[in-house]
């Protein structure tokens, strides 16, 4: 234990706050440039959230769900799957005019995220299964942004039903979104033109892929919005240099 402590020391590592669960353990670390929250099981280490020091940007995928509440007026948002809550907080520094209610099954990720981000969350915070919620919620949103996993990688199956599909349309405004946070792995790669073929029925896809290194595509579900539409937001939006990862990924974006 001393010598973890050490290494700890030496890389300016300290946690913050952990809850353990029966099968893994939720814990926050704060180091030099970053804030992270992660799912420890005894095989593996996942990141559900982070935030870098005196910046709203993450440099991962994260930021690219940030243009998005742009294509609206007074955007209407539903997050399903809280971790420590970086994308309402992003979302919040960005749009003073949105309203968000984020669902998350897990009440200790809940009560980790009040610990995880610097300020409190202005967004409604629901406690409940995201399958369900969206199923019989009589609220309609212009986005719904899916970031929720098991098992480290994998969205669960369910979320690429057609009944969920079905009712997120639902839940969408004329011109709503639904975007998804895909990882891409051995095992969940050959599902993925299956999802999408579920997904076109309903909408228009668009793959955005926040790095070549990444393995984390973006799915982009839409009723209306083009192509062209989502570049000239980002154009007009995000053309800081410290947010040119995210109008190089937009450009790059593919029609499926």
């Amino acid at each position: 234990m001393d010598i973890i402590n050490s290494i700890r020391r030496l890389f300016s590592i300290e946690i913050v706050a952990e809850i353990k669960e029966p099968n893994c353990t939720l814990r926050i670390y704060q180091k030099r440039k970053e804030r992270v929250l992660t799912y420890i099981t005894p095989s593996a280490t996942t990141i559900f959230s982070k935030l870098e020091n005196n910046t709203i940007y993450t440099h991962s995928y994260w930021d690219f769900f940030m243009p998005l509440p742009a294509m609206y007026t007074a955007p209407r948002v539903l997050v399903i799957g809280l971790g420590g809550g970086t994308i309402p907080y992003q979302l919040e520094k960005l749009y003073s005019n949105i309203s968000i209610d984020a669902v998350e099954i897990d009440p200790n990720m809940i009560a980790l995220s009040k610990q995880f981000l610097p300020e409190q969350l202005h967004a409604n915070l629901i406690n409940a299964d995201g399958l369900e919620y969206v199923k019989n919620t009589p609220n309609t949103y212009d986005l719904i942004i899916l970031d929720a996993f098991h098992k480290h990688l994998e969205i669960p199956k369910d979320f690429f039903s057609d009944e969920f599909i079905e009712n997120a349309s639902r839940a969408l405004s004329e011109t709503g979104m639904l975007a998804i946070n895909y990882t891409f792995t051995m095992g969940n790669s050959i599902g993925l033109n299956l999802h999408i073929s579920k997904l076109k029925k309903h909408f228009s896809i668009y793959i955005v892929r926040p790095s070549n290194l990444s393995g984390n595509y973006i799915i982009i579900c839409s009723k209306r919005f083009t192509k062209e539409a989502f570049v000239r937001i980002v154009d007009e939006r995000f053309s800081s240099k410290e947010a040119l990862h995210i109008s190089k990924g937009y450009k790059q974006m593919r029609m499926r």
